[in-house]
C-alpha cells in the first residue's frame, strides 16, 4: 500500500500517510548525493548504501539492487561484503535465483569466517531448494552448518539442512543432523551456563525437531 491509513473506531478511513512517496523521496535524494560525490567514494558509497535502503522498503528491488552493487564497488572495504549481500537478496526477490546464488557464493569468498558468509550460504541452500535442487540444497546446507561457529547459527543451519533431508526421506541423516547440533548446543552451555534457558528453549523450537 501507498501509506498508513488511520480509522476511528467506527472503522472509517481519516486519513493517509504517503509512506511510498516519502520513501522514494529520499531514495532518490540519497541516489543523487551518491552522484555528486562520485569523485569521494566513502561518502558516495554511504549514500548509495542508504539509497537502497530506501528503495528496498519501498519494494523497487531493481533500483535497490542497484544502489547496493555501487556502494560495493565504490568502497569494498566497508561495504563491499555487507551490500553484495543485500544486492544478493534483491536479486533472490526478484527471482533472478541463478545471479543470486552468485553473488552470496562472492559473500562468501569475501569473508568466509564473518556472519554475513554464514547467512549467505544458509540462503544458497534455500534458493536451491526453491529451484527444486534438493541435492544441492543439503550440500549447501552442510557448507553451512560446517561454517558456522556459534549456537544459533548451527541450529539456524541444521534446521534447513534436517528438513531437506526429510524431504528427500533421508530421515536417519536427518536425525543425526539434529544429534550434531544438540551436542554443539550442549557444549555451549558447558562452556557459558548464562544463555542455557534461551538455548534450550531455541533448541526445542526447531521445526525439523517436530
Amino acid at each position: 500500500e501507498d501509506g498508513i491509513r488511520d480509522r476511528d473506531v467506527t472503522g472509517v478511513q481519516t486519513c493517509a500517510l504517503p509512506i511510498s512517496a516519502a520513501l522514494q523521496g529520499a531514495a532518490t535524494t540519497w541516489t543523487k548525493v551518491a552522484t555528486d560525490f562520485a569523485a569521494e567514494p566513502i561518502v558516495a558509497a554511504q549514500a548509495a548504501f542508504r539509497a537502497g535502503e530506501m528503495w528496498q522498503r519501498d519494494n523497487n528491488f531493481a533500483q535497490a539492487e542497484t544502489q547496493f552493487l555501487a556502494a560495493a564497488k565504490l568502497d569494498a572495504q566497508r561495504y563491499g561484503q555487507r551490500a553484495l549481500l543485500e544486492a544478493a537478496d534483491m536479486q533472490r526477490r526478484q527471482k533472478r535465483n541463478e545471479e543470486a546464488l552468485a553473488s552470496y557464493a562472492q559473500v562468501v569468498t569475501l569473508d568466509a569466517a564473518s556472519s554475513r558468509a554464514q547467512e549467505a550460504r544458509v540462503w544458497q541452500g534455500r534458493v536451491l531448494q526453491s529451484m527444486g535442487r534438493l541435492d544441492e540444497s543439503i550440500g549447501a546446507f552442510r557448507k553451512a552448518v560446517d561454517g558456522s561457529s556459534k549456537p544459533r547459527q548451527v541450529m539456524e543451519a541444521t534446521n534447513y539442512l534436517a528438513k531437506a533431508l526429510i524431504l528427500k526421506g533421508d530421515f536417519d541423516n536427518a536425525e543425526s543432523a539434529l544429534q550434531h547440533a544438540e551436542e554443539f548446543v550442549n557444549k555451549a552451555i558447558a562452556a557459558d551456563a548464562v544463555q542455557a534457558d534461551a538455548l534450550h528453549k531455541a533448541l526445542d523450537g526447531m521445526s525439523a525437531r517436530k
